[in-house]
């Protein structure tokens, strides 16, 4: 999990962040940050230190806590842009992360969290499921089952508008649902008249990139199809 307070206390009565800073740099780690927010994409290089902690109980009045031994990762990014702050990330686990391998993978995990923070939000906002509003397990769990794969595949599509968009759209779908995105609105892309050497039923438009495909068929009241809107979000309706 990630850690919001960097002060907390150890076992021993120092503190966790410092305890981090003197660790040695086990290894680094480089990847492209996308654009959102008005910031543009850059490529973030971070150095990442591993320490084995015992994080201090916190006091009940009822009982006596158990102090709990964990992994403590930290990935900062020592030499940020100009104007920009630094992407510093720090993590708790209770795997250990003793090779550059397992302390890359503890890290790519925790970078997954957004995208499965998304998933739930298509279940919620696109897909709706609360508005079913079933009461019993044996009807619920059916339910979740069957939209959990129909969120699973629209944020499929989704992530292929970003990484693929020039991807021709009958990878995806099928020919007799990627012949509606082919259509083209201008006559000189038709053949005209019945002398034209291509018979209509025989004529085959190009396919268009998937990324036009996913925008022609996302609601008109969620996504204009204008370019200045971006790719179609994940959870529209």
């Amino acid at each position: 999990m990630r850690v919001q307070h960097h002060d907390r206390l150890l076992a021993d009565q120092s503190n966790l962040r410092e305890a981090l800073d003197t660790a040695p740099v086990l290894t680094e780690t480089t990847f492209d940050r996308p654009a959102s927010n008005g910031r543009p994409a850059r490529t973030v290089e971070q150095q990442i230190k591993v320490v084995r902690v015992t994080l201090e109980a916190p006091s009940r009045p009822d009982r006596a806590l158990p102090d709990v031994t964990v992994t403590a990762l930290l990935a900062t990014e020592a030499h940020p842009p100009a104007g920009e702050d630094p992407l510093d990330w720090l993590l708790l686990t209770n795997l250990l992360a003793e090779t550059p391998e397992q302390a890359i993978e503890k890290l790519q995990w925790s970078v997954c969290r957004w995208q499965i923070e998304i998933s739930f939000k298509v279940l919620k906002s696109g897909c709706r499921i609360e508005a079913l509003q079933l009461e019993k397990r044996e009807r619920l769990e059916p339910a979740l089952a069957f939209y959990m794969v129909i969120a699973w595949r629209v944020l499929h599509l989704s992530m292929l508008g970003r990484e693929c968009p020039e991807m021709p759209c009958n990878r995806v779908f099928s020919m007799k649902n990627s012949r509606p995105c082919t259509w083209s609105p201008s006559a000189s892309h038709r053949p005209m008249g019945r002398h034209h050497s291509t018979p209509w039923c025989a004529w085959s438009p190009p396919l268009v990139a998937f990324s036009t495909a996913s925008t022609m068929v996302s609601p008109a009241r969620k996504h204009s199809g204008s370019v200045s809107n971006g790719p179609p979000t994940s959870y529209s309706r």
